[in-house]
C-alpha cells in the first residue's frame, strides 16, 4: 500500500495540471460578450496581462489592474462571452504582428461577436510616429486598421492640433479623417473645415467647404482647401481672399 499511495498522488497530480493546462488554453479573449447584464463573473484577475492572438499572431495586449471573464448563463465555465478590463496601465495595438500603437484608458470590455475593443475614460492613445489622441471613446476592431472616435476627440500632429466631434484614424495609413466637421490650429493658426482629412505621412490637409483660415496674414474662405505642410503651400477652389498690407510709411510733410 505505501509503495502504491506515491503514485496514485503523482497521477492525481498530473491530471490536475493537465486539466489546468486546458483551461488556461481557453482563457484567450477572442472570446466576448452578449449583452453584459446577462453574464455571469467565470474568473478574476487582479494585475494582469491580456494578449489577444489570433493565428498565432499577437492583435493586443494589455496590463491592466483588474480582469473580469464573463460567461453567457448556462455556458460551461470556459466558455467565455466577455472579458471586461479596468485600469489600463499599458496597451498596445499591433497590425500583421508590428506594433503600431499604445494607449492608456480606465476601462475598456472586448466583444467576441465583432472582434471589437471598447475603449472607455481618459483615454491616451499615442502611434509609433508620434501622433498623439485624446478622447472619452475609442473603438477598434481585429478586422480593419482604424480607431474611431465616435465621441468626440482632440489630436496632435507633429506639433500642429485638430478637434472634431467624430475622427477616424487609420494606424497603418496614418490618414486622420474628421467627416463631421473640425477645428485646427496649423501653424499657429486656425483653419475650419466642414470635412478634414489629414495625411499625416504625406503632411498633406484637405478641407471641404465651407473652409476658414489665415496663412501668413491672408484670410481665406471657401468650397475647398489643401495644404501640404511640407511644401508650405496653399490651394483653395472657389474662393475668397482678404489681404491685409500694413504699412508705416510717413505722411508727406512730417
Amino acid at each position: 500500500m505505501r509503495r502504491i499511495l506515491p503514485t496514485v498522488i503523482a497521477l492525481a497530480v498530473i491530471g490536475f495540471l493537465a486539466w489546468l493546462f486546458r483551461f488556461a488554453q481557453r482563457w484567450d479573449p477572442v472570446a466576448a460578450p452578449e449583452a453584459r447584464g446577462a453574464d455571469n463573473l467565470a474568473m478574476m484577475a487582479t494585475d494582469a496581462v491580456m494578449i489577444s492572438r489570433e493565428h498565432g499572431v499577437v492583435q493586443w495586449r494589455m496590463r491592466v489592474d483588474r480582469i473580469d471573464l464573463r460567461r453567457p448563463s448556462g455556458a460551461d465555465i470556459t466558455d467565455f462571452a466577455a472579458v471586461d478590463f479596468l485600469g489600463i496601465r499599458e496597451g498596445e495595438v499591433f497590425d500583421g504582428g508590428r506594433r503600431v500603437a499604445t494607449f492608456q484608458a480606465r476601462e475598456a470590455a472586448y466583444e467576441r461577436p465583432t472582434k471589437r475593443l471598447d475603449v472607455r475614460r481618459a483615454i491616451r492613445l499615442s502611434s509609433v510616429e508620434g501622433n498623439r489622441f485624446a478622447s472619452e471613446r475609442c473603438l477598434w476592431t481585429e478586422q480593419d486598421e482604424f480607431a474611431r472616435f465616435p465621441e468626440g476627440a482632440t489630436a496632435t500632429i507633429q506639433g500642429d492640433s485638430v478637434r472634431a466631434p467624430t475622427m477616424i484614424y487609420s494606424t497603418r495609413s496614418g490618414v486622420l479623417q474628421c467627416p463631421d466637421g473640425a477645428e485646427a490650429v496649423i501653424r499657429g493658426k486656425p483653419v475650419t473645415a466642414r470635412t478634414l482629412d489629414w495625411d499625416t505621412v504625406r503632411r498633406v490637409v484637405r478641407c471641404t467647404g465651407p473652409v476658414t483660415g489665415d496663412r501668413g496674414g491672408i484670410r481665406f474662405s471657401a468650397a475647398y482647401a489643401e495644404l501640404n505642410l511640407k511644401l508650405r503651400t496653399i490651394r483653395v477652389n472657389k474662393g475668397a481672399l482678404d489681404l491685409r498690407i500694413d504699412s508705416n510709411m510717413s505722411g508727406a510733410g512730417r
